[in-house]
């Protein structure tokens, strides 16, 4: 999706702004894939104004100075942080050093955890520091608990070409080339890899499984692939879509099915460089 949204973006600066990339924050926000921060970024650090950037280390600094106990992903955190970074920086004739200095003050000083409030410039001012309370912010809601998925996921190849395929817009592998995938609400039984191969025209015999699942973390997913290998001499019609290995590279394949790929048939990784999980 980012780079969609890049694609997105360039397009839209060519063909609708004449070339000329926007110097506001408004402007920066209404682009594809530029969201808050990043437009707040760019218009303090690149152009020197004034913005709502907020980033971990700034909510922690304008947290703990106040002991603002606001919960910063919620709608009433976000705008309260977004209203102090921009008063702070509406105050001051440069902004850019005063962006930079806050969120370097949070990245090495005001940290997580053991924060070095003996060397920060700001501790005789700190609320949370007087009220011994530093550890309890900045506040944020729970977290999102960890959605376990999983999917059986098969390499069919001949010796120069490999079976894709591309996926819906929408979903977990949007618009992008996959493996045939299957997915389930547990580890597969053998009655639900005969009939996916059933499917592909395929019988239990002829795949190698491997012996343990691919587990690839994301941000609120983790997946779970179980990986097989079928090699046959020629192209024959399945669903899908058939590529030369070697255009691996150029493909648009997510990492955590490179993992997969890579783990039912090694070979594969040397057509995917540093995206390539190491042994």
């Amino acid at each position: 999706s980012r780079a969609r949204n890049l694609h997105k973006t360039a397009t839209i600066i060519a063909n609708e702004l004449n070339g000329v990339f926007p110097k506001t924050e408004e402007g920066l926000r209404a682009l594809p894939g530029v969201g808050p921060y990043t437009a707040g970024a760019i218009t303090t650090l690149a152009y020197n104004q004034p913005s709502r950037m907020v980033d971990g280390n700034i909510a922690r600094v304008f947290t703990r100075l106040s002991a603002e106990s606001t919960v910063i992903d919620s709608n009433a955190g976000k705008s309260w942080l977004e209203q102090q970074t921009h008063t702070c920086l509406q105050a001051h004739r440069q902004p850019r050093l005063v962006g930079e200095g806050l969120m370097e003050l949070g990245a090495l000083v005001c940290h997580p955890k053991n924060p070095l409030c003996e060397t920060c410039p700001f501790a005789n001012y700190c609320r949370a520091r007087k009220q011994k309370s530093i550890a309890q912010f900045p506040q944020k809601k729970p977290k999102t608990k960890v959605k376990r998925m999983h999917q059986m996921a098969l390499v069919i190849e001949t010796p120069r070409s490999i079976l894709l395929v591309k996926q819906p817009p929408k979903g977990l592998f949007g618009a992008m080339y996959t493996l045939p995938i299957q997915a389930l609400s547990q580890a597969p039984t053998t009655r639900e890899r005969r009939t996916f191969l059933s499917t592909l025209n395929l019988s239990d015999a002829e795949v190698q499984w491997c012996q343990n699942p691919v587990i690839r973390k994301l941000t609120h997913r983790e997946l779970h692939f179980y990986c097989g290998r079928v090699c046959i001499p020629r192209q024959v019609p399945l669903p899908g879509q058939w590529f030369p290995i070697k255009k691996l590279s150029e493909m648009g394949i997510s990492t955590a099915m490179v993992a997969a790929m890579c783990a039912a048939s090694p070979q594969l990784g040397q057509n995917f460089g540093n995206r390539a999980p190491k042994p």
